[in-house]
């Protein structure tokens, strides 16, 4: 401060200068323009809705398990529908309790096997899109069958 005083007016325009550098030298302001154009054409978005596949072919066999009223489920599937832009199907079996087993892939054909003896089984056969370089799916609704 000494020197801003020994200086006097050349001083306090130094000082100036100086402060006047730091701050424009700080980081810049953000500046940014945003547009949008309207035109008169109606603009409309949704989704696709994959469908469920038509025309499944489906062998169902029962075996009972003794006298406990549950049976053994096996499926196989001979074929099944195609449903545009699905690019995978797969079978979804579920239990009496609704859980359901691990999906089968159906490309071609697919059977299943219940581990342990049911009551009441339901299946369906969904298609899906497999989103490329993913693990995402989308999946058609679930048309379930009920058997044994």
């Amino acid at each position: 401060m000494a020197f801003i005083r020994r200086r006097g007016r050349r001083g306090q325009l130094l000082l100036a200068c100086s402060l006047a550098a730091c701050l424009m030298a700080g980081a810049p302001a953000a500046n940014a323009v945003f547009t949008r154009t309207l035109s008169a054409g109606a603009t409309s978005v949704g989704t696709y809705k994959l469908a469920s596949p038509p025309g499944n072919a489906v062998t169902v066999t029962c075996t009972p398990n003794g006298n406990s009223g549950k049976y053994r489920l096996t499926l196989t599937v001979t074929s099944h529908g195609t449903v545009a832009k699905a690019n995978n199907y797969v079978l979804v079996v579920k239990d009496s309790t609704g859980l359901a087993a691990s999906p089968v892939t159906l490309n071609p054909g697919g059977s299943y096997t219940a581990p342990s003896p049911g009551s009441k089984w339901t299946y369906s056969i969904d298609a899906q899109y497999k989103v490329p370089g993913t693990s995402n799916a989308w999946s058609s609704d679930p048309n379930p069958v009920s058997v044994c």
